[in-house]
């Protein structure tokens, strides 16, 4: 699956439309994200632009895996802080972002590009949206302890990282449950991700595509594929 956080998170995004009074099409109310999904590549290399400068030691290669993370990380709910914390028990915390860009100037202009800006807040609406509509259609969400903050209130990250992991699996089952129709043996699987011995056809992968989102009613779900080589020695 590709981007699967955000194409989970679009898949409200009508139903956020429609709960705010906006007739704005999806495609106007989150850009960004769209692009995310569409065109990853494009926005890395704007944010990219942001981040670094010619004096930067990384290479283009280094700079993007790195804006690529920052960014899963952010759509997975890390903070956007560039600095850490203490918690209840006085622990020091980093920040995933500091993990991830650890010069701290190139850490800020990552935060500040108005790019991640409006990757994040296109986010937190759908999150917010996500979250509510959630605990009011479900209120044992608000009580199950494993998804309460410490103050015992309902965490929102815990909570949307719970309902999307269950989406997750319902997908995958979907994806899985499609291989065996076009005949093709999943051999393992890795979270979003099925390992096929077999190379899937165009026509075939666009057949499954079409029924994962048919049958979750989110039409922005979508598949890729690569190559894995063997280990050798």
């Amino acid at each position: 699956l590709v981007s699967a956080v955000v194409a989970w998170k679009l898949g409200f995004a009508k139903r956020y439309a429609a709960h705010s009074g906006k007739t704005d099409s999806v495609e106007r109310l989150f850009p960004t994200l769209i692009i995310y999904i569409e065109d990853k590549d494009d926005l890395i290399r704007t944010i990219r632009a942001d981040t670094y400068t010619k004096d930067t030691t990384a290479d283009k290669e280094t700079q993007r895996r790195h804006i690529k993370s920052a960014l899963t990380a952010l759509s997975f709910g890390a903070r956007i802080g560039t600095r850490g914390w203490h918690d209840d028990s006085g622990a020091w915390h980093v920040p995933a972002i500091g993990k991830i860009i650890n010069d701290p100037i190139e850490r800020q202009r990552f935060v500040e590009s108005l790019s991640t800006q409006a990757f994040l807040n296109e986010q937190r609406k759908l999150d917010q949206f996500i979250f509510q509509t959630h605990l009011t259609s479900n209120p044992s969400l608000r009580i199950d302890p494993k998804l309460q903050s410490s103050s015992g209130r309902p965490s929102k990250a815990k909570i949307l990282a719970y309902l999307y992991q269950h989406a997750e699996t319902r997908t995958m089952d979907i994806f899985r449950a499609e291989l065996t129709r076009a005949n093709k043996i999943s051999m393992a699987s890795i979270h979003d991700a099925l390992i096929v011995r077999q190379q899937l056809m165009a026509h075939e992968r666009e057949d499954i595509i079409q029924s994962i989102r048919k049958s979750t009613g989110n039409p922005y779900w979508r598949i890729s594929q690569r190559k894995i080589q063997r280990f050798d020695n």
